[in-house]
């Protein structure tokens, strides 16, 4: 089967780190999602939802390429986006909203490619693939 490659305009939002809340009435954690991260998660859905039919029940690789805006006084020597977000939160975010729409649980994820790139356009790249169910390529310990 072929990859599904599409791309969601718009600033990458990562997904940052759990902060446990717990309730003074039920005794429960509460980990509140930001605002804009629920925004960025809901437009990368709604860009997937038309690509799958169903979500592959497989193992899958995912590659990302997010496209930043450079600052306006940008070093002739700064040729990569090295600055916050950090493409681990990027992914992240991305992987949580694909969930149940490109594949049915995020632990089908077995390869992740990602990049941070400047781009006239801010937005992400997405590919998602089914991997050959091939036994994966071993390599011996203490190579």
């Amino acid at each position: 089967m072929m990859s599904v490659d599409f791309f969601v305009l718009g600033r990458p939002v990562p997904q940052g780190s759990m902060r446990a809340i717990l309730s003074k009435t039920t005794h429960q954690i509460i980990m509140p999602t930001p605002p804009k991260l629920k925004a960025w998660r809901r437009t990368i859905a709604k860009a997937a939802r038309p690509c799958f039919d169903i979500p592959f029940n497989a193992p899958v690789s995912l590659r990302c390429t997010f496209y930043l805006k450079p600052p306006q006084a940008l070093p002739s020597w700064r040729r990569w986006p090295d600055k916050m977000p950090d493409l681990d939160k990027l992914v992240r975010a991305v992987d949580d909203a694909l969930t149940g729409i490109a594949f049915d649980d995020d632990k089908r994820v077995v390869l992740i490619e990602a990049r941070k790139i400047w781009g006239v356009r801010e937005g992400v790249e997405i590919s998602v693939r089914p991997l050959e169910q091939a036994e994966p390529q071993q390599v011996p310990l203490g190579v």
